[in-house]
């Protein structure tokens, strides 16, 4: 195959792979519909050369796709003249045509008539096969050579389709195209061969059987066809030359400053030099002395995540009050938000994952931080219902040592339970309890209920029998010594079910109330208690750095404002260089890459709105973009254009 640089109706030429020695044109995908008439013309003329070759013998049996190497399948392919045969790429890379295919195909041939194979024989012209170009009788219908059929040139199609317009390649004018004449076979006399059919001269019959007959037609029409493409290809070029010099932002006019004042401007680049020197002095205006002490530990400390272990608040409220001692407002407030995430963390209520201790010190944390001491002593006591988990007991378990108890007094009443003896007015259990939960728990004076239901409920006093200074963390066991002041007599009914349940081992329904919470100081004192467990070191957590964001919102508004102005004047410097040196188009492409990341940065950490915010981002630099690309040509016309360096 040799490759034909072919004109199209694009901007560049079509490369077509011809054969002459094998008969065969292969296009690539659409290349058949893009060749314009100058590029039919001259492909006809490349046919037309190989014509008077010999048929190649070594014909490929299967042949392959030059892009996939796949073998190439026969196809059907349906035109206005008909159904035409074709090889085609099972893949959609291209067709492969014979010579006699292709112009079959657009209606450019047709089968010899009786009166026209007389009129040959009578003339003594010899008849050859359109294809192969082999020898042929009168009345052959097929080539004996090729198999292919006995065709000619249509003549009359062709002549209209090579017809001339006066604006070659362009708008239709409204005038009619001019023929081109061909000479006859017989005397050289020139005639029409779209409306004659012999020579009127000699009566040579008008009839083209192969590729050479055409070539006066063909070299006529390249000569009228090749300068009104030369004119079309150079106004293009002209017009692509003013849209590139355009794009990179050099005009043609030529610079009205002399060589002082170009030498004095830098040649243009004075005016962006100076709005880089004011951007960076904005900058540093704006985090005067931030980037180089860091961020404030009080303002680190505020970014920090308290994630969904509320435990961990605690070693946070240890550290703001190492860091602001004298700042009793805001322990406070950290100090009771850290406990109400404590208490709801025992409960088994969810706490969002992106908690961090700044919410905790603005009181953002959903607006549900308890407003009394008396929902503290309630999230405690759903806090002790939900975590701890009732032992079995034997009834031969002695009974719990009390310094105000005297144990002789009492008598074994169930599993775990005692009876007063004497008077029979005081009971007494001694439950043993799991801490199930995923927190610690500080236990002191309990109100406990087994609730038996409908309103009837068996109450008693706890406490733990053993000190338990450090509360009773998860996993661990803790003893209380529970009593009840009444006579069992006067409520039988409710203390035999509650020793009928406890030694069949089933489940008693407890309720829990810290009372002692309800006292003044007292969840001062629960909270230093706590706080002191938390500060010991294995208890401490990650410190998290502060991300780009973040760093952002430490920023007070105005040294916001003032670091935006000095980003976008940067940004300006930097995409009027970039347009400079690469054009708009390019610089606009390399802004929106650099915006790209920058915007999931900013715009991200939303949970599912990131997707609405990364856009809209996205959307504010293209709109950035835009007025750079503006701001950018009135530069080029103000500066560049008169102070560049000239040629």
């Amino acid at each position: 195959m040799r490759a034909l640089r072919l004109s199209s109706h694009r901007h560049e030429p079509v490369t077509v792979d011809h054969c002459p020695d094998c008969r065969l044109v292969w296009f690539d995908r659409l290349e058949s519909v893009q060749l314009d008439a100058l590029g039919w013309v001259r492909l006809l003329r490349k046919m037309e050369e190989g014509a008077g070759r010999p048929l190649a013998q070594a014909q490929v049996g299967r042949p392959a796709c030059p892009s996939c190497r796949q073998p190439l399948k026969p196809v059907q392919n349906r035109t206005r003249f008909g159904l035409f045969a074709v090889l085609e790429c099972p893949v959609q890379h291209g067709h492969l045509h014979s010579h006699s295919g292709l112009l079959a195909e657009r209606g450019l041939v047709r089968p010899l008539d009786a009166p026209e194979r007389l009129a040959l024989a009578q003339q003594k012209q010899p008849l050859h096969c359109f294809n192969c170009n082999g020898p042929a009788e009168p009345m052959d219908k097929d080539c004996r050579w090729c198999g292919s059929a006995l065709v000619v040139v249509d003549l009359p199609r062709l002549a209209h389709s090579l017809q001339v317009r006066e604006e070659a390649q362009g708008p239709l004018p409204a005038g009619r195209g001019r023929h081109v004449p061909w000479p006859c076979r017989g005397c050289g006399a020139p005639l029409d061969p779209g409306r004659e059919a012999s020579c009127s001269r000699c009566g040579q019959l008008v009839v083209a059987q192969d590729l050479p007959d055409l070539r006066p037609l063909l070299e006529a029409a390249e000569a009228r066809l090749a300068p009104a493409a030369a004119a079309r290809a150079e106004r293009q070029r002209q017009a692509e030359r003013r849209y590139r010099n355009e794009s990179d932002g050099r005009g043609e006019r030529a610079a009205p400053a002399g060589l002082l004042a170009r030498t004095l401007m830098l040649h243009g680049w004075l005016p962006l030099l100076l709005l880089a020197v004011l951007a960076l002095a904005l900058a540093a205006a704006s985090v005067g002395g931030v980037v180089g002490r860091g961020v404030p530990p009080l303002e680190a400390l505020r970014l920090q995540p308290v994630g969904a272990d509320a435990a961990a608040a605690w070693h946070w409220v240890a550290e703001h009050r190492r860091l602001a001692p004298t700042d009793t407002q805001a322990q406070r407030q950290l100090g009771r938000a850290a406990l109400d995430l404590h208490l709801r963390h025992a409960a088994g209520v969810a706490i969002p994952a992106n908690l961090t201790v700044g919410q905790l010190l603005d009181d953002r944390y959903g607006r549900v931080f308890p407003p009394s001491d008396d929902e503290f002593a309630d999230r405690q006591g759903a806090a002790l219902a939900r975590s701890l988990r009732l032992e079995p007991a034997s009834e031969s378990d002695p009974l719990p040592p009390a310094p105000d108890l005297d144990a002789s007094r009492f008598s074994p009443a169930g599993p775990g339970l005692w009876v007063e003896r004497e008077r029979r007015s005081q009971g007494l259990w001694a439950p043993e309890l799991l801490n199930a939960g995923q927190s610690a728990l500080k236990l002191g004076p309990l109100q406990l209920r087994m609730v038996q239901g409908r309103g009837l409920w068996l109450g008693w006093r706890c406490q733990p029998a053993a000190p338990a200074d450090g509360g009773v963390a998860a996993g661990q066991r803790v003893v209380l010594l529970c009593r009840s002041q009444g006579a069992p007599a006067g409520m039988e009914s409710l203390w035999a079910w509650a020793v009928e349940h406890l030694r069949q081992g089933q489940p008693v329904p407890l309720e829990w109330a810290d009372e002692s919470l309800r006292a003044p100081g007292r969840i001062e004192a629960l909270i230093d208690s706590l706080v002191a467990q938390a500060a010991r070191p294995a208890k401490a957590p990650v410190v998290k750095r502060p991300s780009l964001r973040e760093r952002w919102q430490l920023l007070a508004p105005r040294q916001q404002q003032l670091l935006g102005l000095a980003a976008l004047l940067a940004g300006f410097v930097a995409y009027s260089a970039m347009a400079r040196r690469f054009g708009v188009r390019r610089s606009f492409i390399a802004w929106m890459l650099m915006a790209a990341p920058l915007s999931v940065v900013f715009g991200g950490g939303q949970g599912p709105a990131s997707v609405l915010f990364v856009g809209m981002t996205l959307s504010v630099a293209a709109l950035v973009a835009w007025a750079y690309t503006w701001g950018f040509r009135l530069y080029r016309d103000w500066f560049f254009q008169r102070f560049e360096r000239r040629a």
